[in-house]
């Protein structure tokens, strides 16, 4: 078998089948005898080729390398292999400080940025895109971009939201027309923020 570079053979004994499937991403049930050998065996083969590994418990671990991530989890009948791969999707797109998605343009004044992915619906109407912003606020990135939305589009400011106390330091907002939705999500990490914006297009 192959997951994204990892080349194993199943025992005598063990079946795989896919149970999910979407773009990007995609989901294997591996059950029978010794799939606890298994399980290491590919987090050896994902060391040697990479990945770094999370051990997040006794039944769960994780590897990762860029974009690219397996999650490992055993339990009572087998191991489930959950492969998410987004260099499949064509990257974001930027201009200088400036971050694009469809006819939409917010420059965001951050020192750097790091495109990461954009996504599109199979007709269109919604992409999604991430990018990695240096030297700015979350919640300073997610009221420009709606700010930018509203006087660019015409579109009515919608709630936006803070972080929880005590959980992740997320800030979230939107913008809306009869036709058009923008919701931006921008995540502080210790060295950027992240920034992610959905946008919804129904005028055609």
């Amino acid at each position: 078998m192959d997951v994204l570079g990892l080349d194993f053979d199943l025992p005598n004994g063990m079946s795989v089948k896919r149970t999910a499937s979407t773009a990007g991403s995609w989901c294997l049930e591996i059950t029978g005898q010794g799939v606890e050998p298994l399980n290491a065996t590919i987090a050896d083969k994902g060391r040697a080729a990479g990945f770094v590994e999370r051990r997040l418990s006794v039944e769960r671990t994780e590897l990762e390398r860029g974009e690219q991530r397996i999650v490992l989890v055993l339990h009572e009948t087998g191991l489930l292999v959950q492969v998410y791969d987004p260099t499949v999707f064509p990257a974001a797109q930027c201009e200088g400080s400036a971050v694009i998605l469809g006819d939409l343009r917010i420059d965001t004044e951050a020192m750097s940025v790091v495109p990461l992915r954009e996504r599109h619906s199979d007709d269109g109407r919604m992409r999604s895109g991430a990018w990695r912003l240096a030297a700015v606020s979350a919640a300073d990135t997610v009221d420009r971009v709606i700010a930018r939305a509203v006087k660019t589009k015409g579109l009515v400011r919608g709630a936006a939201f803070g972080p929880p106390r005590g959980g992740k330091q997320v800030w979230s907002g939107e913008a809306h027309s009869k036709f058009e939705l923008i919701k931006a999500r921008a995540t502080a990490e210790p060295d950027w923020v992240l920034l992610e914006i959905d946008f919804v297009d129904n005028r055609h």
